[in-house]
């Protein structure tokens, strides 16, 4: 970017304030103080230029930016604009360093998340609502890094396994084999089988998605594979994903990556409308995966939490609400 120039001004003039208007003050300083963590700067008798009491009330982020006039709308003109200021675009920007805690305190605070956090070029965003309704990004850093997930959480890099490039197509009938090997290995607990190889076979006689279901492999040999199920939200069919599985030796470079991308192509262009899946949020968010009850899906077991995450896709609506249900085989795991 270049210098600043001087201007007309005589130098750099920063944007001191912008309005907001809002129904009540009182609620609107303690949503911007407690919830966005703003410093409440002035709150002050006023007049209104024809003589009527009022009171000059601003806020401020923490480091010291423009501040936000919070003005109580006054006649009918102004009572209808508020919430609906920028006519229903995102027109304020909160940038900080911290997107996931900024995220978790706008959740738990009950603040509306009207669309989901995404990773774009730019860094993390998420689109919600002041106490008004006007629409807001929350703007982070963007994610870094390239681990795997293999069945325990927040594996950590590795170096690839040697030999050609890697190629992820769909899975043939003559891979169930080698993929029934990759999950008893990626899922090894030392107590015999891990159930999700089980749960690979029983899944293809119930529920399988083979469109949706792809293989990795390196030199002709298979390094990791996903399976896709399908799954329903009320009366609507969606997606369930997993497990995902990665040969010990090729985890942490990439594999589990290229097979959530490939799927997650697939899915989107067949018009699925979102899928699900049980695992770390700190993996697969770099997905675009979220916390299933921010889009108002209810996990299958109350106890899962955040764990339980879904990806929208273009064919998704809000509409879609209500508890998700795997396959059947997930009942049996």
């Amino acid at each position: 970017m270049s210098d600043h120039r001087p201007g007309p001004y005589g130098g750099l003039v920063p944007l001191e304030l912008t309005s907001l208007i809002v129904d009540d003050q009182d609620e609107a300083i303690a949503f911007f103080v407690d919830v966005l963590d703003f410093d409440l700067v002035e709150d002050e008798p006023s007049t209104t230029t024809d003589g009527r009491p009022k009171r000059w009330v601003v806020v401020r982020p923490p480091d010291g930016g423009a501040g936000l006039l919070l003005a109580a709308a006054d006649g009918d003109r102004q009572v209808a604009a508020v919430g609906d200021q920028y006519a229903g675009r995102v027109g304020l920007f909160l940038r900080v360093d911290d997107f996931d805690a900024a995220h978790e305190r706008l959740t738990a605070a009950g603040v509306e998340i009207v669309r989901p956090a995404r990773d774009e070029p730019y860094g993390r965003v998420l689109v919600f609502t002041d106490i008004a309704g006007n629409r807001w990004d929350l703007l982070g850093p963007g994610q870094v890094g390239d681990g795997e997930e293999d069945g325990s959480p927040a594996a950590e890099p590795t170096t690839p396994a040697a030999g050609g490039p890697l190629l992820v197509r769909r899975e043939r009938p003559d891979d169930v084999a080698a993929v029934r090997a990759i999950h008893a290995a990626a899922f090894e607990r030392g107590d015999g089988e891990p159930p999700e190889a089980g749960l690979v076979d029983a899944l293809r006689l119930d529920g399988w998605l083979p469109a949706l279901s792809w293989v990795a492999e390196r030199d002709g040999v298979v390094v990791g594979h996903n399976i896709c199920s399908r799954g329903r939200v009320g009366d609507t069919p969606c997606v369930g994903l997993g497990p995902i599985g990665v040969a010990p030796g090729e985890q942490g470079g990439g594999v589990g990556s290229a097979l959530m991308l490939a799927m997650i192509g697939a899915a989107d262009a067949t018009g699925e409308p979102l899928i699900a899946l049980l695992g770390d949020p700190a993996y697969y968010r770099r997905f675009g995966f979220v916390a299933s009850t921010e889009v108002g899906i209810e996990p299958p077991d109350a106890r899962w939490g955040h764990y339980f995450q879904v990806r929208t896709l273009a064919a998704w609506v809000p509409a879609i609400r209500g508890r998700f249900h795997y396959a059947a085989p997930f009942d049996d795991v």
